[in-house]
């Protein structure tokens, strides 16, 4: 049970880290290089909306910007607690021989059933997007694979420094 505590305490340091890193990676490449990529983005979203709205791209921008930090925050927790429960319970079947290769692990094996969720959900929903004219371009696609992988390398890091911090002191 001591562990499956550590597991949770690990888990949300962690995925609060990832969610942190990852709203942060988003503003600035929000404001950059993926500028006029979210911009065109936010321009097909409004046109496919009724008229009236009183929104504009760049307020969308500004929205997404802040909801981003702060659901990169909520979510990066939510599934910080999952995961840090599932370190946990497997640590001692979890390839690796060092807590942060195991962390390193887990984080991997979140990038890859993420990013198979994130492949189906396209697949699924791309047609309705297509019909109201909206589509990501590849680059903005290419940008967040790299950016979640790179924030899910950093999640199972800290998973794996916070398993040995928080490990109980006899």
């Amino acid at each position: 049970m001591a562990d499956l505590v550590r597991g949770v305490k690990a888990g949300a340091g962690a995925g609060a880290v990832m969610g942190l890193l990852g709203g942060i990676l988003s503003i600035v490449l929000m404001f950059t290089i993926l500028h006029d990529e979210y911009i065109k983005l936010f321009e097909q979203t409004l046109a496919a909306m009724p008229a009236g709205s009183g929104m504009s791209a760049d307020s969308l921008l500004m929205i997404s910007a802040v909801f981003g930090v702060i659901g990169g925050l909520i979510m990066g927790i939510i599934f910080g607690l999952i995961l840090g429960l599932i370190y946990a319970a497997l640590y001692d079947k979890i390839p690796g021989k060092t807590a942060i290769a195991k962390g390193l692990i887990t984080g991997l094996a979140y990038f890859v059933i993420m990013t198979g969720f994130s492949v189906l959900t396209n697949a699924l929903f791309s047609g309705q997007a297509e019909a109201m004219g909206i589509d990501q371009s590849s680059l903005m696609t290419g940008v967040n694979y790299i950016t979640s992988f790179i924030t899910a390398l950093v999640f199972g890091y800290v998973l794996g420094w916070l398993w040995i911090k928080f490990e109980p002191k006899d």
